[in-house]
């Protein structure tokens, strides 16, 4: 199995990631006992992030319809539609689940697809959800620009985000509800940032390629976020995702990144797709034959 949009459980004791190729299901991976255990069974789902409590999964399905995010409690084999509305199922923009806020009461997510405010059409913009009110979300960055990878700080007040409103995606800073001054932080292309865990630094992956990861420390003062100099920690050939974040940072300060396995797409083609096509006549003789022989 390719894995895409792999999360650390906030214990850091499992992995919850998605399949990449065909049947897409969200499998949780206990890193201790080495075990695996499929999560959902049915649609295609993707992009599985943990309650900040450790005790379930918000992720993106199709299975009642164009992409919608969904909420599965591990200890439950209940699945809860956060952004599922009946009276939008035929609309064609898809949910993506990027950021609880650390109480777990509202998610941040980024909806593709639907046209936005100033009337722009295919846009990516950033929504967010109350767990007490399902289905009743609420717009927060949906402007002409696309809007993507929106993540809480750890103690909550602070919401990091990517827009291209400058001609390209760079990594910005606001005040979480608001309002309060937005702050722009990188300066050479951004994608898919993450606070540390102990909440002093941001990180990010950077251009050309998006192959560097980059950190840049912080400080508060006042009401004020005022970033410092900006330090490249690696860099490396890592799979990344769009418009949610595909690796993460383990409690004791690790990465998990992703790394693609040359001719792997490949192979799962050819178990789906075989460069072959075999015609069977009178099948149905064939059957009856091979079942009275097996009497």
């Amino acid at each position: 199995m390719s894995r895409i949009s792999a999360r650390i459980s906030p214990d850091g004791k499992r992995v919850a990631f998605a399949e990449y190729y065909v049947e897409k299901h969200i499998w949780v991976l206990d890193l201790g006992r080495g075990t695996l255990e499929r999560e959902t069974s049915d649609g295609q789902n993707v992009g599985p992030i943990w309650i900040p409590d450790g005790s379930g999964i918000a992720f993106r399905s199709d299975r009642s319809g164009p992409g919608r995010i969904f909420l599965k409690r591990l200890d439950s084999s209940d699945i809860v539609p956060l952004t599922t509305d009946a009276n939008d199922s035929s609309s064609e923009w898809n949910d993506s689940p990027s950021s609880w806020t650390p109480d777990g009461k509202q998610l941040a997510f980024v909806r593709t697809g639907e046209t936005s405010d100033t009337g722009s059409p295919n846009t990516l913009d950033i929504y967010v959800v109350s767990l007490d009110e399902n289905n009743k979300h609420r717009p927060l960055l949906n402007s002409k620009y696309t809007e993507a990878y929106p993540e809480f700080s750890p103690d909550g007040p602070w919401l990091a985000y990517c827009s291209d409103e400058s001609g390209r995606s760079e990594l910005y800073v606001q005040p979480y509800p608001g309002p309060g001054h937005l702050v722009l932080v990188s300066t050479d292309g951004a994608r898919e940032p993450a606070w540390s865990k102990d909440g002093k630094e941001l990180f990010y992956r950077s251009s050309p390629d998006w192959k560097q990861m980059m950190s840049v420390r912080f400080r508060i003062s006042g009401a004020e976020f005022i970033p410092e100099q900006t330090v490249r920690l690696f860099e490396g050939q890592f799979m990344s995702t769009v418009p949610v974040r595909s690796w993460d940072i383990a409690p004791d300060g690790r990465f998990l990144m992703l790394q693609p396995v040359p001719g792997r797409v490949e192979e799962l083609k050819k178990s789906v797709f075989p460069s072959t096509l075999r015609i069977v006549l009178n099948w149905t003789e064939e059957l009856k034959h091979a079942l009275a022989s097996a009497r």
